[in-house]
């Protein structure tokens, strides 16, 4: 097996035990208060959750968009509303992997993925109707894209400023620990 389909079948693997941990027992409880008012605005039209995100929460909109539009398609009941953050959380393995690649070796890029598979506060996050879920990734997508400016060969550098600008102002959309 080569050395790339190795590191494949490992990224795999951990990005599905990642997914497992977050999906594992995900309705055992019922919404906790601040889950219940996070879709209490989602429900909400799309012009007013802004305001009533603002009011009520005190934090940027984006999650409550999103979570609008999963609602809107897969209905809010506790399992199915925690799957979107489940799901919203699991690019953190893969983007965790390639900052440890960037920033140390081999081993660095597999234990940093394996942290962020296994950590209990992704795994947490990864559980709950909350907006973290949707800042994890993007926070390290956009440490991502500024490792690629910084370190990334010249000709891709704008291309990952461009990711860095997108992914920076959705995180900061998100929530305001993006700054």
């Amino acid at each position: 097996m080569t050395e790339r389909r190795a590191d494949a079948l490992i990224l795999a693997v951990l990005t599905l035990v990642g997914l497992a941990l977050r999906l594992y027992d995900i309705g055992r409880e019922s919404y906790w208060l601040d889950e219940a008012g996070r879709v209490a605005i989602a429900l909400r039209p799309l012009a007013d959750i802004p305001h009533d995100v603002g009011v009520i929460e005190l934090s940027p909109p984006l999650y409550h968009f999103v979570l609008h539009g999963w609602i809107a398609l897969f209905g809010a009941s506790e399992t199915a509303v925690r799957l979107l953050s489940a799901l919203l959380v699991i690019p953190t393995v893969p983007l965790a992997a390639a900052v440890g690649q960037v920033v140390g070796s081999r081993a660095v890029r597999w234990g940093m993925a394996a942290i962020a598979a296994t950590s209990p506060f992704a795994v947490h996050y990864g559980q709950e109707a909350a907006m973290y879920a949707l800042l994890l990734p993007l926070g390290l997508l956009t440490l991502v894209a500024a490792l690629g400016v910084l370190e990334g060969p010249q000709p891709t550098r704008a291309r990952w400023l461009g990711v860095y600008t997108v992914a920076g102002a959705l995180a900061l959309y998100t929530h305001y620990y993006a700054a």
